[in-house]
């Protein structure tokens, strides 16, 4: 068991994240899943453990901070302040202004939660059996592959421990997929990461061809969407995909592409646009293209798992960018959608 288990598969899960708030009264969390057993919760850099009973306890599937606990518990106040911050100024849609960093702040309060549960029926992402024939039959030969990554921020793993120097240093989301695949089908994998921060779909259409013309890829995966939440109809967001598509057909003979649906940002964020508009047009963009292409629908897994927990729980920078917990899952559904 590791970060690319299926959280959707099987009856445990491996360091799912949560950040102690106090509202009002306990701090009671839900995770994604009702608890059965607690194997361990950890803080986020994995350097202490705590006990149950001690410092937290189970209450009817839902995890209990406990009043004596050794445990940082951040006040609501800090998360949602009335007085408008002198840099970084997010309003709320409820009033005030969210927390905001690109450090350690969030997720030196959060804790890592590894437990059992019973059987549920939690989404489970289409398996798309017929898409990628040429990339998964390399995998299943043990043929040496090259991934093309192209995204913004979230592609290039802003805010994963790695990356802010903190331990547990998780990897990337790409990173940890190309491991993921070398281990289970003993194929060597080249990993090619073009993408950057702050970019859109739009951004991407102008620059593929620079970026990835030309590398001799067997998949290219494409992650943009975050950044066009604010502006960017449908249509203009698909066309731009399409580009993106068209370019790499041309340029990268035999790739075959993986779009990613983007995941949503912080419904509290005044501006946040949620993206749920965009997944079942890019099914009909991959269609176009026949088997070549698939989509890993991370909107609809992000929009099932944000029925079940808070925000503040998975991400790292409480606008748009993932923990390690949710980048995790990231590169479980993309391993999910490519592999035979």
């Amino acid at each position: 068991m590791d970060s690319m288990s299926f959280i959707w598969e099987g009856s445990r899960v491996f360091e799912e994240t949560v950040l102690p708030l106090r509202i009002k009264g306990p701090v009671r969390r839900r995770l994604l899943f009702p608890v059965s057993e607690i194997l361990q919760v950890t803080s986020y850099d994995k350097k202490t453990i705590f006990e149950e009973n001690k410092d937290f306890y189970i209450k009817d599937g839902d995890f209990v901070v406990s009043e004596n606990t050794s445990m940082n518990i951040m006040p609501y106040s800090v998360y949602n302040f009335p007085e408008k911050p002198q840099t970084d100024p997010i309003p709320c849609k409820t009033g005030g202004y969210l927390f905001f960093t690109e450090g350690t702040y969030i997720v030196d309060r959060q804790y890592r939660i590894t437990y059992k549960h019973d059987p549920s029926d939690f989404y489970v992402p289409e398996k798309q059996p017929d898409k990628l024939p040429r990339f998964k039959k390399k995998l299943n030969d043990g043929s040496p592959v090259t991934i093309g990554v192209f995204g913004d921020s979230i592609a290039v793993g802003c805010n994963s421990s790695k990356i802010l120097g903190i331990e547990p240093f998780s990897e990337p989301w790409p990173i940890q997929l190309a491991m993921a695949i070398q281990k289970k089908y003993k194929s060597e994998v080249s990993l090619i990461n073009r993408s950057q921060g702050g970019t859109t779909s739009g951004w991407g259409a102008e620059n593929v061809k620079a970026m990835l013309g030309g590398c001799d890829i067997d998949l290219a995966i494409i992650n943009f969407g975050m950044n066009d939440g604010v502006g960017v109809s449908v249509e203009r967001y698909i066309e731009n995909l399409r580009l993106i598509a068209n370019i790499l057909k041309k340029e990268c003979y035999g790739c075959e592409i993986v779009f990613i649906s983007p995941s949503q940002p912080n419904p509290l964020v005044d501006d946040a646009q949620y993206h749920r508009d965009r997944t079942p047009f890019m099914y009909f963009l991959a269609d176009e293209f026949g088997d070549s292409v698939a989509i890993a629908p991370m909107n609809e897994l992000h929009n099932k798992i944000l029925l079940r927990k808070d925000y503040y729980d998975m991400t790292a920078n409480n606008i748009n960018h993932p923990n390690d917990f949710l980048a995790s899952v990231y590169g479980q559904l993309v391993f999910y959608t490519i592999t035979p």
